[in-house]
């Protein structure tokens, strides 16, 4: 395609030292273009395009265009140019160099006619001197353009030359500046290996003092403990020592206060010590980040020096190469010239004095050039030079920087050293502030405590006095009421046995007062002695019968005085058991009482912990007080409707007695005594049980001889009856408050099997001394005794102790968690036979709305039990999806992709939810939208407690929309109250799993059992405690019943599947189900209460 533009030359000439003009002519075929033309030169493969400076036409048609070019592209344009005018590209010829003055060149020769041509030979020789001029003049013109641009030349080469000395200036300024930085440098990291030396200097001593601190706490700790649980049960053993352990603890409290006091100066001493380092090493600190601040800015001050010298040098390359261009293209010229001038000398010899003259300056323009060329020599090698120690400069940059980064890394870590020992040494002074704080507050708890304490030991005293008084009042009536009655129904019985002996002859008055089991029948015998006179022939006649009654009743007696013997001896064995047992008992209690005289003094730094504690316990002393009173309450009762019984009023009285003096006395004291007492009363009381023996059986002689008296014998068999009735409820009221007397020697968990052997012998002595005191001894009759002796009663003693029930440690006193723990000791633990006994209904309560807590646990436990158990874990998230339905009011069909477990398809309507297991290519058919992830990720989709975004799970194409709406409405935690309202069933032992997820290990310490839930229709569970850790679920086969080696089955507890749900969750049971556990049902209790805390619900 022929090109629309007719180019006649491309020529260059020099405009300013850094740039060219590039001028292009010619004519356009066409019309001119309007837009703009740019010049396209190809520099080493890159395309550059420079737009024209000015463009113009001129008379004769001739376009020409003008284009500024950086020098550095002079070598680009002998080749590869183009011109571009709109979308087409132009190629144009090599520029050459065009005359220095701007005149244009002459015009090309054009064809003329012949007869011209030989006009022009004629006159030839003529014209031979003007074009031999003309060349000259060309010559001379080309000439002049070459010393422009070795001017140009010139010019660069002083600016580079004066560049290199300025680069060696600055290269010197660099180098007195680096060494001036390493110096600094030297210094600064000199200063910092100090600072450094003493930081972890300071960091060992902290932590020796820290190190020293926890173990000190730790001992203290444990010492704590062990004197708290030692106090603990000194406190629970008897109410009457409150008195005195509240005294010391006030002693030791005060000594603490000292000790405290005392410990606040230290720290206080130490704190300032530390802050005098603390703003040392913060003045060092700041001076060392000065001077490394300085060392940054003279660094970058040299790394721009550098980046500075390389690019000088980079563009004095550039010069370079620019100057060597130029003078190719000079020699380029200058051959040129002379071989036109050579050429010009043969023609004719009036040119040679021009072409010597051209010769000559061709001559000057070699040396020129030869000199430009020794410069440039010279300053390549001053440039080569100054490169070398660039590099080296550059090379020496690169280690300092390498070291100066070091050095920063270095700083950093003394930073972070002092950061962390500023840190600590604030923790310190916030925890001496903290202690200081708690310092004050608990000497004003303290002084408060203190009043209050000697408020309520005033009113204790008061009320004790006062309770002390009314006993006494109430014993000395009830003694009163007894003598008088006793004296009454002695008189009565002495009149009816003179009137036997006047009758009878061989019956003598012998009826005293008989004891605990006569005083109802005396006021009968005293109604029926009128009809006993009337009856006395009667008995005459009946005394033969009645001498067979009498001699089986004496056998009777012969068999009991064997028991009472050994009885006696048993009571010998059980007096050694309670001396052991007081010696025992004593020495635990100095033992207790010097370990807390040792923690009192010790308390010091951990003294608000340790009054924390004394506050739990003073509120668990209060709680025990408010059960004492109420106790000496129930007791106070007891005492009342037993002095209405004459057989056990004055045993009862006695022990109501005992008890009062123990806890007016305190458990030392109370010991004491009981030791004292025994070693005294020992030998009187078993002369006293013979007599009692004795007594007893004369007055049933005597009451066999009543009830032989014909019609009165009916009413004398009738109140016998009675008697015994009312006999066996006072011994009834008489366990109950054994059992009020035992459960409170329990409250100690130490030393109640100490006390134990002690707590019956005295039991039983108290009950036969009370006993004996009421009754006098007869001394048998050898007159034979009347017919028809009655059956004797058992005269067996009941032991309190067998009669006590397990007594449980108050909650409130035994700290937390206060439903769980169960004291150990008089408590049986249960086996597995237990649990194979008879099944009882298991108890269950309704916990109110008002006060549950809902909580995420489900969720959480979904996800911990997708760790440990994934089968279990998927097994619960699919039973709980139906849980979804109801929650839009539009359907929604998805499909569940659960990794490991395979598709389901869901479908959840207003009515509720179905899940249904397919192919992972069937279940997204027909659905609108696909969900996929793991368990962990999926479980608040089902169990709630959902975030905005559900994280880690894969949602697919469709109506994600609705979906989100699902999740919204599963922001709320799931909860089983709702499940087992629903209805909703679900797996035994994945659901017990999850419950167990959530009991936190410390709650079971202490604990190991097993408790089996037989599931009707499911499948059959243990739920497994061990001694610390999370409890464990495991299914157990078809009657096995063998707990593992690890723990006992305590209790089984065998209800149907829909009620499982409810159980757990304290809601109404469903129709129809009644949950039954076989063994001990307190174990069951216990893990139940555990559920109900991770549930959030309250302790009933």
């Amino acid at each position: 395609m022929d090109s629309p533009l007719e180019i006649e030359r491309v020529e260059w000439l020099p405009w300013t030292p850094e740039v060219l003009e590039v001028r292009v002519s010619g004519r356009w075929g066409g019309a001119v273009p309007r837009e703009p033309v740019e010049l396209v030169v190809d520099a080493a493969g890159v395309r550059r395009r420079l737009r024209s400076t000015g463009a113009e036409v001129d008379a004769a048609g001739l376009w020409q265009a003008s284009f500024a070019v950086p020098v550095e592209l002079r070598s680009s344009l002998a080749a590869h140019l183009a011109l571009q005018s709109g979308d087409r590209e132009l190629a144009l010829p090599a520029a050459l160099p065009g005359p220095a003055d701007g005149t244009p060149a002459p015009p090309p020769a054009t064809v003329v006619d012949p007869g011209v041509l030989a006009s022009m030979r004629a006159r030839r020789e003529n014209q031979a001197d003007e074009g031999l001029l003309r060349r000259a003049q060309a010559a001379e013109a080309t000439a002049a353009t070459l010393e422009t641009q070795l001017g140009h030349v010139e010019v660069r080469l002083r600016d580079a030359l004066a560049e290199h000395d300025r680069a060696g200036a600055r290269l010197r300024a660099a180098e007195q500046g680096a060494e001036a930085e390493r110096r600094v440098r030297s210094e600064v990291q000199e200063e910092r290996v100090a600072a450094q030396a003493q930081a972890e200097r300071d960091v060992r001593a902290l932590r020796e003092r820290v190190r020293a601190a926890e173990e000190h706490a730790a001992a203290l700790a444990g010492e704590m403990d062990a004197i708290r649980r030692e106090g603990a049960e000194a406190q629970q053993a008897a109410a009457a020592a409150r008195a005195a352990a509240e005294r010391a603890i006030r002693g030791a409290t005060a000594d603490g206060g000292a000790e405290a006091r005392r410990e606040i100066e230290r720290l206080r001493a130490d704190a300032a010590s530390l802050s005098g380092q603390l703003a040392g090493e913060r003045r060092s600190r700041a001076a060392a980040e000065a001077d490394l601040a300085r060392q940054a800015s003279r660094v970058a001050e040299v790394q721009a020096t550098v980046s500075r010298l390389e690019g000088e040098l980079a563009r004095r390359g550039d010069v370079q190469r620019g100057v060597r261009d130029e003078i190719a293209s000079l020699r380029e010229a200058l051959e040129r010239v002379r071989a036109q001038a050579e050429a010009q000398a043969v023609q004719g010899s009036g040119a040679r004095a021009a072409l010597e003259e051209l010769k000559t300056v061709a001559a000057g323009l070699r040396e020129r050039i030869e000199e430009l060329e020794h410069a440039e020599r010279v300053a390549r090698a001053a440039a080569r030079q100054a490169g070398d120690a660039l590099e080296e400069r550059t090379r020496e940059l690169s280690r300092a920087s390498m070291e100066l980064e070091r050095l920063r890394t270095e700083l950093s870590v003394a930073r972070a050293a002092d950061e962390a020992r500023v840190a600590a040494v604030r923790e310190a002074e916030r925890a001496v502030e903290a202690a200081r704080r708690q310092a004050a507050e608990l000497q004003v708890r303290l002084d408060d405590e203190t009043r209050r304490r000697f408020e309520a030991e005033a009113a204790l005293r008061v009320e004790l006095q006062r309770e002390r008084e009314a006993f006494g009042a109430e014993v000395a009536a009830a003694e009163r009421e007894v003598a008088a009655r006793i004296a009454a129904e002695r008189e009565a019985y002495e009149e009816q046995a003179t009137e036997i002996e006047r009758l009878v002859g061989d019956v003598r008055a012998t009826l005293a007062l008989a004891g605990e089991q006569l005083g109802t029948r005396l006021e009968e015998a005293e109604r029926r002695r009128d009809g006993a006179l009337a009856e006395r022939d009667a008995a005459i006649a009946e005394r033969d019968a009645a001498l067979a009654g009498v001699e089986a009743t004496k056998r009777e007696i012969a068999a009991e005085l064997q028991d009472a013997s050994a009885e006696r001896v048993e009571l010998g064995r059980r007096l050694a058991e309670a001396e052991a047992s007081v010696a025992e008992a004593r020495e635990s209690v100095a033992r207790a009482r010097h370990a807390a005289e040792a923690e009192m003094m010790d308390a010091g730094a951990d003294l608000a912990r340790q009054l924390t504690d004394a506050e739990a316990a003073r509120d668990a002393l209060s709680a025990q007080v408010a059960a004492r009173d109420e106790e000496l309450a129930r007791l106070r009762a007891l005492v009342d409707e037993a002095t209405r019984g004459e057989d056990e009023l004055g045993r009862l009285v006695e022990a109501v007695a005992e008890r009062a003096g123990a806890v007016a006395q305190g458990f030392e004291r109370a010991v004491a005594g009981l030791a004292a007492r025994i070693d005294a009363e020992t030998g009187g009381l078993r002369a006293e049980l013979d007599a009692e023996r004795r007594a007893r059986w004369v007055a049933e002689q005597e009451l066999a001889a009543e009830r032989a008296r014909g019609a009165e014998g009916v009413h004398a068999a009738v109140a016998d009856s009675l008697a015994r009735t009312e006999l066996e409820s006072m011994r009834r009221d008489l366990a109950a408050a054994q059992e009020q007397l035992a459960g409170e020697r329990a409250r100690s968990a130490e030393v109640q099997e100490q006390r134990e052997a002690a707590t019956r012998v005295v039991a039983d002595l108290g009950a036969a001394e009370s006993r004996l005191k009421q009754r006098e001894p007869i001394p048998p009759d050898d007159e034979p005794s009347p017919p028809d002796a009655p059956e004797p009663v058992d005269p067996t003693p009941i032991d309190p102790a067998a009669a006590a029930p397990a007594a449980a440690i108050d909650p409130a006193a035994a700290g937390e968690p206060a439903p769980f723990e169960v004291a150990a000791a008089g408590r049986s633990a249960p086996t597995d036979a237990d649990a194979d006994a008879e099944p009882t209904p298991l108890a269950t309560r309704i916990a109110p709305a008002a006060g549950r807590r809902t909580t995420p646990w489900l969720a959480r436990s979904l996800r911990a039990l997708s760790r440990t158990d994934p089968d279990a874990a998927a097994a619960l998230f699919l039973a709980l999806i139906p849980a979804q339905g109801g929650l839009l009011r539009d359907p929604l069909t998805y499909a569940l992709l659960v990794d490991d477990h395979g598709a389901y398809r869901v479908d959840v309507r207003a009515d509720g939810a179905t899940v249904e297991p397919r192919s992972a290519a069937e279940a997204s058919e027909g659905t609108q939208v696909t969900v996929g992830g793991a368990i962990e990720m999926l479980a608040p989709l089902a169990a709630g407690d959902a975030p905005r975004r559900l994280r880690g799970v894969r949602i697919g194409e469709g109506r994600r929309r609705k979906l989100r709406k699902l999740v919204k409405a599963r922001r709320a935690p799931l909860d089983l109250a709702e499940l087992a309202r629903r209805g909703i069933e679900l797996p035994p032992a994945p659901l017990l799993a999850a419950l167990a997820a959530a009991v936190e290990p410390a709650w079971t310490a202490g604990h190991a059992f097993s408790v089996r839930y037989d599931v009707t229709g499911a499948e059959t569970v243990d739920v497994v405690v061990p001694s610390h850790g999370r409890p464990t679920v495991r299914r157990a086969g078809a009657g096995e019943h063998a707990p593992g080696p690890d723990a006992r089955t305590a209790a089984t507890v065998t209800l149907p599947a829909a009620a499982l749900p409810a159980v757990l969750a304290r809601t109404d049971l469903p129709a129809g189900t009644q949950p039954l556990v076989s063994g001990d049902p307190h174990t069951a209790a216990i893990l139940h209460s555990w559920f109900d805390r991770a549930q959030g619900i309250p302790g009933g």
